[in-house]
């Protein structure tokens, strides 16, 4: 029987498949994106490569490679035809963690306004499943002294430093639907189970 990590890159590979979409599954680190030696800053900054990709493509849809798409999942890029947004899931009011003492720090150190959603709580966008056309390219902007700012954060990185990014930008935002990034120590009642 396949691991779970094999099943989740067959499934997404049969998903590009079904919706006509090219399938891009980067395996090599990028050493030109950190100088630093910590391997797995380097695989988490992987999803800036989408900046590239957007270089040749009008949208791009990015999959962590511990998401597996159930057979039945809609066409996301039907589901979500505007290509001016960045489709992210808003996971604040959903699983529990507590975010707010983070995101003060990262406020603090990028000086940079955060959004709330309707219950005040500061958004927090999970950056395993993205949706994204050319127009939020810089969204996926990369410097590096920037991204070091936040090495004492008790998180890992690149979901801040792309707040950082996005409200930066002021990137537009649309709301991806929870089933197409649902966090399995949650719940499984979705189309795209994240396993992070």
């Amino acid at each position: 029987q396949a691991d779970i990590f094999t099943e989740c890159v067959q499934s997404i590979s049969r998903y590009a498949e079904n919706t006509g979409a090219d399938f891009i599954m980067r395996t090599a680190i990028l050493d030109h994106v950190l100088s630093d030696e910590q391997d797995y800053k380097n695989v988490i900054m992987e999803k800036f490569y989408i900046r590239e990709l957007l270089r040749y493509y009008d949208r791009v849809l990015y999959l962590d490679a511990d998401i597996l798409v159930k057979p039945d999942s809609p066409n996301v890029f039907e589901y979500y035809a505007d290509p001016d947004w960045l489709y992210l899931y808003n996971e604040v009011d959903y699983n529990g963690v507590d975010y707010d003492q983070y995101i003060e720090k990262v406020k603090n150190k990028y000086h940079i306004p955060w959004t709330k959603n309707d219950n005040g709580r500061y958004d927090f966008y999970n950056a395993g499943v993205m949706l994204v056309g050319r127009s939020g390219v810089e969204a996926f902007e990369f410097v590096e002294p920037e991204y070091f700012i936040m090495d004492d954060l008790p998180m890992i990185v690149d979901e801040p430093y792309l707040h950082r990014n996005l409200f930066k930008h002021n990137i537009k935002i649309g709301e991806l639907d929870k089933r197409f990034n649902t966090m399995v120590y949650f719940e499984d009642d979705g189309w795209f189970l994240h396993f992070a």
